[in-house]
């Protein structure tokens, strides 16, 4: 996780602690914006794709 931090504060201005991102995972209160950039960093994709058993509400 330190790596990913440092990664992290070299491409944004405002600097993220260990502690700081830590208690965001504990709290839940991640910004949807940061798992995309962790995403990134850790080389995947966010992708939203439908569930094979999902129904459709509009019937």
């Amino acid at each position: 996780m330190s790596k990913v931090i440092r990664r992290l504060n070299q491409l944004k201005t405002d600097n993220l602690s260990m502690s700081n991102l830590s208690h965001k995972l504990k709290r839940e209160t991640v910004q949807f914006k940061e798992v995309l950039e962790i995403a990134d960093l850790l080389g995947y994709d966010v992708v939203f794709k439908p569930r094979p058993d999902w129904e459709d509400w509009e019937e």
